[in-house]
């Protein structure tokens, strides 16, 4: 898909960012209000260092696919209601304050290799909110 793509095959919104964005959220590569409120998968670009703070608050967002970050800002995922897996492909980035702030049932999938990192760093939300998985080595 071309940078930015919006596709609306059966109903379902999917968002792919371009390998030259090294920034999602206010001062990067913003998300569109029109697009916070259809979106259903967002695939994030090998390149990406920054998750901007509140780069996808209150969005519809259900599955996010990181190949690689650096930093996930404040409230990155403030209130995305609607968000229930993210994949991780990535050893665990710094993480801002409140990342997953009024999200629940949420999956995060991330290298087996990295479990104990990611389980470290997001120690602070519990089991009902957030569900660290394993993924078995390829």
């Amino acid at each position: 898909m071309e940078s930015n793509e919006w596709n609306e095959e059966l109903g379902m919104g999917f968002l792919t960012f371009a390998n030259n964005i090294y920034n999602i959220g206010i001062g990067g590569e913003s998300i569109h209000s029109d697009f916070r409120e259809n979106i259903k998968s967002v695939i994030l670009p090998s390149e990406l260092s920054t998750i901007e703070a509140n780069a996808f608050s209150n969005s519809s967002v259900e599955r996010v696919d990181i190949t690689s970050v650096g930093y996930i800002g404040d409230l990155a995922f403030y209130d995305c209601k609607s968000l229930r897996e993210i994949y991780f492909h990535c050893d665990v980035p710094s993480f801002g304050t409140d990342v997953f702030y009024g999200v629940s049932d949420c999956k995060i999938y991330v290298p087996e290799e990295y479990y104990w990192n990611y389980y470290n760093n997001l120690a602070q939300y519990d089991e009902e909110t957030i569900e660290i998985v394993a993924l078995p080595a390829e």
